[in-house]
């Protein structure tokens, strides 16, 4: 469906967009500018991740003789890589888990005799609650103010998407049945989160300075 909101509704948005548009054109101005004044000498060209301790001393480039190494921009780099890290954890958690759970319902429909499509009619959808208008209006009116429409137009919308979470919780109660009779072992591990260098001279504090943990806000 299509969501249409008056210009009142979305002009701060566009504001600050067209502003933030602005200032990266300035900054990328800038940035050339200074450039053009400066002696700068790109020394690697392939940018890749260190491998080991040593690598981390790459020098990647100098800007007027001043040098950039491969920690340099490692160190930057932590909290955007750690984030990508654990998207891709969590596709591949995703996608494990359906894989588990295919093969244990295909073993379940193999020691009944039937298909998996009859385990799940079974299992499933013979115990799906049929969602009510009631509990459809309930959920219109607890969330009306992100949704945009009143409740006679929004209504089947509403409980098709009832239905479906009511169907997914099911399906999620009955793979951790078959979860629960399977011998699993499960080798994926969530990435480690990295530790920061954060340069606390001269910056304003209170307590202890010689206190043995420190708390950076």
């Amino acid at each position: 469906s299509v969501i249409v909101k008056e210009f009142k509704e979305v002009k701060d948005g566009i504001v600050a967009h067209l502003h933030q548009q602005r200032e990266q054109v300035r900054a990328r101005e800038f940035a050339a500018t200074l450039r053009a004044t400066a002696n700068i000498q790109v020394l690697s060209q392939d940018i890749t991740p260190p491998a080991n301790a040593t690598e981390f001393s790459r020098v990647l480039a100098t800007v007027n003789g001043a040098r950039i190494t491969s920690a340099d921009v490692e160190e930057n780099l932590k909290g955007l890589i750690y984030e990508v890290q654990q998207q891709v954890y969590e596709f591949r958690k995703t996608e494990l888990d359906l894989k588990i759970n295919d093969i244990l319902l295909e073993a379940e429909a193999k020691k009944r005799g039937v298909t998996a499509r009859n385990v799940i009619d079974q299992e499933v959808t013979a115990k799906l609650t049929i969602v009510s208008e009631a509990q459809a209006e309930k959920f219109y009116n607890e969330n009306k103010n992100r949704l945009n429409g009143d409740f006679p137009r929004l209504k089947n919308q509403i409980m098709q998407f009832l239905q479906q979470q009511e169907e997914k919780k099911q399906l999620l109660a009955f793979a951790e049945r078959l979860r629960g009779g399977a011998q699993l072992q499960i080798f994926l591990t969530r990435p480690q989160s990295p530790v920061f260098k954060i340069a606390i001279d001269d910056q304003p504090s209170q307590g202890n300075p010689n206190a043995k943990g420190i708390v950076v806000l």
